[in-house]
């Protein structure tokens, strides 16, 4: 609690604050500096379990806390039982180019002597899950900062962001409108990658028919061709260039078997029904025909992203009967502090 000013901003705003720190001294300090009806302040060791009673809050907030604890995993778990999400901050390992040298010379680099590790983006993700908390979004910047919520069972169901009075005409037009919006956006990067994964799996005799499904521009049709896949259709519901037919991937006018791949990255979660995108998906198909897929997770709902599926699993039982035939769940390769799964499946007979 050494820099709280932000607890009074948050009182200010009508928030209930506790703030507290295990130094008697801070805490009298804090007391002094800041006096709000809406907040108090306690004497309080993190590292030591909180009463199972204890009242739970909407969110708590480490802010340049755990990189001082020899173990923060058991403190970072005990705190699920007390909060509805959690941000944290911590100090990036590589945040000045001196930083990195002294590391690398054995100097001392660290910018506190008490830090007990200063933070990559990946291992403060590795933290939290082990910690049994799922990362909403991750920001690297001066201060590596993360938003988590709570992970629940393995079988947690897909969580809809569906407003109920949203019917299909307001639905195409939201959609439509988001892919004008995003018309220049540059994917290359993300949807190569894709590419090259579905490429392991795709036929190369005939050359492979491949539809892409909420393509939105020009890069995941460039991606295709410039791996030499000359057979590519591809839709979304606006046309950000000419090569796109609009179209409705709920209903799509393709016949059925007409194509080798399906490739939907960041197009399943904008679905307004995903069974029904995924049974037309299946239809266009030909007999074991593959669908490649990328979908955000764990993301802060903005309107447009429609379904968070939670876990790989959850799309492809949309698809079943199918096989897996690769699976990864990582940081997106444009948008780092996002996480997504990609996958690869091959259809199967009933």
């Amino acid at each position: 609690m050494r820099c709280s000013a932000y607890l009074l901003w948050m009182a200010q705003l009508g928030c209930e604050v506790t703030g507290v720190d295990m130094n008697p001294v801070r805490v009298e300090q804090a007391k002094s500096l800041m006096n709000h009806p809406n907040l108090t302040f306690e004497v309080s060791d993190v590292t030591v379990p909180l009463p199972v009673n204890t009242a739970r809050h909407d969110v708590v907030i480490c802010s340049h806390v755990i990189e001082h604890l020899d173990d923060p995993i058991p403190m970072l778990a005990a705190l699920r039982g007390q909060a509805d999400r959690l941000m944290v901050a911590v100090p990036p390992s590589d945040s000045r180019w001196q930083k990195v040298m002294f590391r690398d010379l054995g100097l001392l680099w660290k910018d506190d002597e008490d830090h007990r590790r200063e933070y990559s983006p990946e291992l403060l993700r590795e933290q939290l899950g082990a910690a049994g908390w799922r990362v909403l979004e991750l920001h690297a910047g001066i201060d590596i900062k993360a938003v988590c919520v709570p992970n629940r069972a393995g079988n947690e169901k897909p969580i809809s962001h569906v407003p109920a009075e949203l019917d299909q005409n307001a639905y195409r037009e939201l959609q439509a409108e988001r892919s004008r919006r995003k018309a220049s956006y540059d994917s290359m990067k993300r949807s190569g990658y894709l590419v090259d994964q579905l490429s392991a799996f795709l036929p190369t005799s005939p050359p492979p028919s491949v539809l892409c499904v909420g393509a939105r521009d020009r890069c995941e049709i460039d991606c295709f061709l410039g791996r030499g896949y000359a057979d590519v259709t591809a839709i979304d519901l606006h046309a950000g260039d000419p090569r796109i037919a609009v179209m409705d991937m709920h209903d799509m006018s393709f016949n059925a078997g007409s194509f080798d791949a399906v490739f939907a990255s960041h197009s399943f979660e904008h679905a307004h029904d995903p069974s029904l995108v995924a049974r037309e998906m299946r239809r266009v198909l030909k007999p074991d025909g593959l669908a490649a897929i990328e979908v955000p997770t764990g993301y802060t709902p903005t309107g447009v992203d429609l379904w968070d599926f939670v876990s790989p699993p959850n799309v492809a039982a949309l698809f079943e009967p199918c096989e897996l035939l690769w699976q990864e769940t990582g940081p997106q390769l444009d948008a780092p502090h996002q996480a997504v799964f990609r996958m690869i499946l091959r259809m199967r007979a009933s």
